[in-house]
């Protein structure tokens, strides 16, 4: 454990206009870094990657207590069936599955032909990331989302998403939005999945916990 009470100022730091307890030296940012206890580090929580096809993919062990903000990564997203599938999201609160029509959603979708549509709900079943494709092997799609406040009890779990996806050799979407899920409860699980039923035939995901900052 890095004792942050023997942190010095750097030789010369710039004039501070608030108070200041000090400034962290290279050398301070480094053992915290290498410590995991600095603020804004990233930690791998759980990875899974294609090895099998997946209708569900759980990630139960997420370390809600340790941290306030999770991130995703979703990369080389693909599927088996459906013409309009998609990946979303449900969260687990405490061990229990949330898929009834409580989401709520905003997503902006941009097309390759300059065109753009707007989808949002109040009443989803799940958290959908990304605009409709189909299954050919051309097509495959990338995203993070960040999300906030799923091990405090006292807030509602929200959440933010960017992605990129592929159709064919020609075309490019994007698709970018925030949902909230409005009930004051721990999430303790994530499950991704295609909304439109059928497998993950490809993908490569993690889990990340964004370490607090120290004060």
């Amino acid at each position: 454990m890095v004792d942050t009470n023997e942190f010095g100022y750097t030789p010369s730091s710039p004039s501070q206009t608030k108070n200041n307890t000090g400034v962290f030296s290279v050398g301070d940012v480094t053992d915290l870094l290498d410590s995991k206890q600095y603020g804004g580090s990233v930690e791998l929580i759980a990875e899974e990657s294609y090895s099998i096809a997946k209708g569900n993919i759980d990630f139960t062990s997420i370390q809600e207590d340790k941290y306030d903000v999770h991130m995703l990564q979703l990369h080389n997203i693909d599927f088996d069936t459906g013409s309009y599938n998609q990946p979303a999201i449900r969260l687990y609160e405490s061990g229990v599955l949330e898929s009834s029509g409580v989401y709520r959603l905003s997503r902006q979708d941009l097309f390759y032909n300059n065109t753009e549509q707007t989808t949002s709900s109040t009443t989803d079943t799940s958290i959908r990331l990304m605009v409709d494709l189909g299954t050919s092997t051309a097509e495959t799609r990338s995203m993070y989302v960040y999300l906030y406040n799923l091990g405090n009890v006292n807030k509602h779990s929200i959440c933010s998403f960017h992605g990129v996806a592929s159709l064919g050799t020609t075309q490019m979407r994007v698709s970018y939005g925030s949902a909230m899920l409005p009930q004051a409860s721990i999430v303790d699980g994530i499950r991704i999945f295609p909304t439109s039923g059928g497998n993950f035939t490809k993908y490569d995901i993690k889990v990340y916990g964004i370490k607090k900052w120290v004060h």
